[in-house]
C-alpha cells in the first residue's frame, strides 16, 4: 500500500508540473482514499484547491464533502506537526525575545495575503504595487518578528529563519531535505 501510495503521489507531481490539474487533484484523492493523514498529499490539495480558508478548515471541510466515512480517522493534529528546527543550539536568541507568541513546536502561520486592486483600479489601469522582497518584508509576511537590520551575524539568522518558514508553508513536514535541491 505504501507502494502505491508513493506512486500516486508521483504521478499528482507530475499532473501538477504539466498543467493538469484535474488529473493531480484525482491522485491526491486516491492517496487520500489509502492514507487519509498523509500530510504531503493535503498540502499539495490546499495549495491547489484551497479557496483562501485556513489549513484545518479546509482539510476537514474536503474530508466531509469527499471522504466522509474517513472524517473520524482523520488525526488534525498529525499535520501540525512541524518542528522548528533552533538555529542558537536550542536557547532562545536575545534579538528575538519572547515577542513571536507562538508555541516553538506550532507550526508558522501562512504568510500574509496581499490586497488585490480594486475595481476602479482595474478599470483605470492603476497597477498594483510590486512585493518586495526585502528581508525584513518578506519576514513580516510570514510573520516572523523584527530583527534589527544591517549586522552580519543577524542577518544570516534572519534568512535562515525565514527560508525555514517558507519550506515549512510550501512543503510537507517529512520532506527529505536532498528534495528541496532538486
Amino acid at each position: 500500500m505504501r507502494n502505491k501510495t508513493s506512486e500516486f503521489l508521483e504521478k499528482a507531481r507530475l499532473a501538477l508540473q504539466k498543467g493538469d490539474q484535474k488529473k493531480a487533484i484525482s491522485h491526491l484523492n486516491q492517496v487520500l482514499q489509502q492514507d487519509i493523514n498523509h500530510a504531503e498529499a493535503w498540502q499539495m490539495l490546499y495549495k491547489n484547491v484551497s479557496r483562501g480558508e485556513s489549513f484545518d478548515d479546509f482539510q476537514q471541510n474536503y474530508t466531509k464533502k469527499y471522504f466522509p466515512r474517513k472524517l473520524k480517522e482523520l488525526n488534525l493534529d498529525n499535520n501540525r506537526s512541524i518542528r522548528r528546527v533552533s538555529l542558537t543550539g536550542g536557547r532562545e536568541s536575545s534579538a528575538r525575545g519572547a515577542s513571536s507568541g507562538r508555541k516553538p513546536d506550532a507550526p508558522p502561520p501562512p504568510p500574509k495575503e496581499e490586497k488585490k486592486p480594486g475595481f476602479f483600479a482595474r478599470l483605470f489601469g492603476r497597477k498594483h504595487d510590486q512585493v518586495s522582497i526585502r528581508l525584513a518584508d518578506s519576514r513580516e509576511r510570514y510573520r516572523l518578528p523584527r530583527y534589527r537590520a544591517h549586522h552580519a551575524l543577524t542577518d544570516a539568522l534572519a534568512t535562515a529563519e525565514l527560508l525555514q518558514a517558507q519550506v515549512a508553508h510550501r512543503f510537507a513536514p517529512d520532506t527529505p531535505l536532498r528534495a528541496l535541491w532538486q
